[in-house]
């Protein structure tokens, strides 16, 4: 049977399937980009805040503003007292949300993630994704 033509001027299928690749790499390009400016930001400029700020309510909104995407795929445990930081509450979030995202993305995705703060303020993001072999953790932790 023939393969249905498109009318005068529209795209076949397969023009439309590569623009759709060709859209949703370029997607993929800017989040990166703008995560690395981000994050060279963050580096960059000053992080520590001039008083201490609570780091609970910036891991609370971050949690809630993800599970939007990410459904029940948090678990977030926060201590009922604030936890007072001399960091840059931008710089915080910034690299704090990229922790949250890779643990997302590279975690078992049926399983959750476990965002917790402990009172003297170690954040830790823990998935359940395969460990990461020690040479290829010596390379990703070196910027770019």
């Amino acid at each position: 049977m023939p393969r249905p033509r498109s009318a005068p001027g529209e795209p076949d299928e397969a023009t439309r399937t590569r623009t759709r690749e060709i859209e949703t790499a370029l997607r993929r390009l800017a989040r990166l980009s703008e995560k690395l400016m981000q994050l060279a930001r963050a580096e960059g400029g000053r992080l520590q805040a001039e008083a201490p700020v609570d780091l609970v309510p910036i891991v609370r909104m971050l949690a809630a503003d993800m599970t939007r995407d990410e459904a029940d795929r948090i678990d977030l445990v926060l201590p009922a007292a604030g936890i007072p930081a001399s960091i840059d509450p931008d710089a915080f979030a910034i690299l704090a949300r990229n922790l949250i995202e890779n643990a997302l993305r590279h975690g078992n995705q049926s399983a959750p993630v476990e965002v917790s703060l402990s009172p003297t303020g170690l954040l830790r993001v823990v998935n359940a994704g395969p460990a990461v072999p020690a040479d290829r953790l010596r390379r990703i932790t070196r910027p770019f």
